[in-house]
């Protein structure tokens, strides 16, 4: 008798025949160029948005978000070009930068979520643009899944390209956040938005500072077992 894990594999069996399915399941370099061009995209939209905001209503959170994600973009074009046999740069030194990037985007994150609880600063209200950064939000979350679902452990380009997806999803949450606390403002407790954004705010910053630290020791050690 089947059991239910069979008959799942073979429910998917038309899925996994498809070319591109089956390639990005058994071609790491393919797998690799796939997720980084979906997160390309997710990074791209939220480069515009805030862009947008920036230019209607200026302000420091804006401004540094879209800063932020455009450095993700040029985090994943590094990733990129050190990926697969026709990469153009050495991955170590992507590695580097990743590593560095992400030390000072936790920085840039932190003093800025600082100063918008200082200044009380929320983002307009709009519900339109709540379902919208929800969706995209939704997006680099299962990018970022799919990708740590395909990182090998020993892999230092793969965790690379994992810590960039992972640094995107925490960007698209706490944009997210002052979205939601912009629109249902007058709804809340404005304590209680200053304490949650301090501590998401924190805790992404913390995040991002550990995803940079750890990239560049595990590099450290890389670079010490070839030595």
């Amino acid at each position: 008798m089947n059991s239910p894990a069979d008959k799942i594999k073979q429910l998917a069996q038309p899925v996994l025949r498809i070319g591109f399915v089956d390639r990005f399941l058994h071609d790491r370099s393919f797998a690799d160029l796939v997720t980084l061009c979906l997160g390309a995209f997710g990074n791209l939209v939220f480069v515009v948005f805030d862009a947008v905001l920036w230019w209607m209503n200026p302000s420091p959170w804006n401004g540094a978000m879209t800063i932020y994600f455009a450095a993700l973009m040029v985090m994943g074009s590094l990733v990129a070009a050190s990926t697969g046999s026709n990469g153009k740069l050495s991955w170590r030194t992507a590695a580097a930068a990743c590593g560095v990037t992400l030390i000072a985007l936790a920085i840039i994150v932190a003093v800025v979520m600082y100063l918008g609880i200082v200044n009380g600063y929320v983002d307009p209200p709009h519900e339109f643009l709540v379902i919208g950064v929800a969706a995209f939000t939704f997006y680099n979350a299962i990018v970022a899944i799919i990708t740590a679902a395909k990182t090998r452990k020993g892999d230092l380009r793969q965790q690379t390209l994992l810590r960039v997806s992972i640094a995107s999803a925490i960007g698209a949450l706490l944009i997210l956040e002052m979205q939601m606390f912009g629109t249902y403002a007058a709804i809340a407790d404005p304590m209680a938005t200053v304490i949650i954004e301090a501590i998401s705010g924190g805790v992404g910053a913390l995040l991002m500072l550990l995803m940079g630290c750890s990239l560049l020791r595990k590099l450290h050690i890389e670079r010490s077992r070839s030595a």
